[in-house]
């Protein structure tokens, strides 16, 4: 549950937004900027080729790793 710190904090934020006048609100600043649909498609196309290219490198390091567990094993008791 709560410690007695964060009740007393609780009371005082709501004590302090009922003096202000403006009415209660949640959290601090919830407002943002809104990001340009341009931008957006832009950062998108770009996330997603750099997304495919670790993709491509994840599969050729997993490739290598496999050929490294399946070289050649000395001895025959293991």
């Amino acid at each position: 549950m709560f410690g007695q710190k964060q009740i007393d904090s609780i009371v005082q934020r709501i004590k302090k937004q009922a003096e202000g006048g403006n009415g209660f609100r949640e959290g601090e600043n919830r407002t943002r900027r809104p990001v340009p649909q341009q931008e957006t498609d832009e950062m998108s196309k770009e996330s997603v080729e750099r997304i495919w290219n670790e993709v491509k490198y994840l599969r050729q390091e997993v490739e290598f790793l496999k050929k490294i567990d399946q070289g050649p094993k000395k001895g025959k008791g293991r």
